[in-house]
């Protein structure tokens, strides 16, 4: 999905994505750019807990949660929401401050609200991206 996806394409530093299904966490998922933790709601449906700004090197932050639940059938426009805001806002003039998480740690509150604007949006526009 993400191989030819155009927000994918020109992203300005690596891109990590990790995913864990199993009961104790083994994708380390806390530190990578969006982490996904797979659920189940009290009503039975399967789908994802979001983290998103994790990463190590210079400057560690572990991601910060910003969805506690998303359907998986609507996870990969969830994920393209999080990188349409991040290249939108990202920093693209220093090299080492062109990582989401630096951006989440600046933004906040203010990136999850934007992030959750523009999945609407997509939700609202794509109608193969709806709920069935």
């Amino acid at each position: 999905m993400s191989t030819l996806h155009p927000e994918f394409a020109f992203l300005p530093r690596k891109f990590k994505i990790a995913i864990s299904g199993a009961r104790e966490d083994r994708a380390a998922i806390a530190w990578h750019d969006i982490g996904l933790e797979l659920k189940r709601s009290a009503a039975g449906e399967v789908g994802f807990r979001v983290l998103v700004g994790g990463g190590m090197g210079r400057t560690p932050i572990v991601a910060s949660e910003i969805a506690a639940f998303v359907p998986w059938p609507q996870i990969l426009v969830y994920i393209e929401a999080i990188v349409r805001v991040y290249n939108r806002f990202g920093r693209r003039d220093n090299l080492y401050k062109a990582r989401i998480k630096i951006l989440v740690k600046a933004e906040g509150q203010k990136f999850f609200d934007a992030v959750n604007a523009e999945f609407n949006k997509i939700l609202s526009h794509d109608v193969g991206a709806r709920p069935s």
